[in-house]
């Protein structure tokens, strides 16, 4: 069984496309709307109207906001069967045209002991490109450790491998910056609750220059 999930905030401009994206190549789409305030989440009910053939293998839980996407991914990840291996896709993330293709036909017949895939990320700004990295981006359920504090790689059982196949990450600079600054307030939060160290700030701030250009 193929899985998708992801976590939404505010992602009405992107979210029917990300459906579009991935639908026809999964068993079942695990969304977590991390509080929304626009029409996300009557357009995952428009979508399920005019696509009726995947209305039955969507499903849509909203928590209240946490700001902190790795919450949701793990919310999504319990709604998995845990034999699956799952997709996860930010909603402004989309496979390089032929991608979702060869992921299916490798999960249905994966090597003996892999357990997740490494992926070429690109990253684009108003789609001028700003980095490059590996990132796992289809693993088996039952192989993933998820961290919940904001942008901690995850950790997998097993053994990865990777075949240079590309994921897309387009954003736009005026998004990066809202999203930036969204996740300072809740790196601030946390630190307040003791629940991340100045470390953790520090290191997110060297991350993400936007915030790091506007707060040292």
């Amino acid at each position: 069984m193929i899985e998708f999930i992801s976590t939404l905030y505010n992602e009405e401009e992107e979210i029917i496309d990300l459906l579009l994206h991935v639908s026809p190549y999964v068993d079942k789409i695990n969304l977590i709307d991390d509080g929304s305030t626009d029409t996300t989440l009557a357009r995952i009910g428009y979508f399920k109207v005019f696509h009726k053939e995947a209305t039955h293998k969507t499903v849509a839980k909203t928590i209240e906001h946490t700001g902190l996407c790795e919450i949701g991914r793990i919310r999504a990840l319990e709604m998995c069967d845990d034999d699956s291996w799952i997709i996860m896709l930010d909603a402004d993330e989309r496979f390089a045209p032929g991608v979702l293709e060869k992921i299916v036909e490798f999960c249905n017949n994966p090597p003996e002991g892999v357990t997740h895939l490494y992926f070429s990320q690109r990253e684009f700004i108003d789609n001028s490109p700003v980095a490059a990295f590996a990132k796992v981006k289809v693993f088996k359920k039952s192989a993933a450790h998820l961290p919940e504090i904001i942008h901690r790689d995850p950790s997998f059982d097993g053994t990865g491998v990777g075949y240079d196949w590309v994921v897309i990450h387009r954003k736009t600079v005026s998004k990066q910056v809202m999203r930036e600054l969204q996740y300072l307030d809740t790196y601030d939060k946390l630190l307040d609750e003791g629940k991340v160290t100045q470390d953790d700030v520090n290191w997110f701030k060297g991350m993400h220059h936007y915030v790091r250009d506007r707060h040292g």
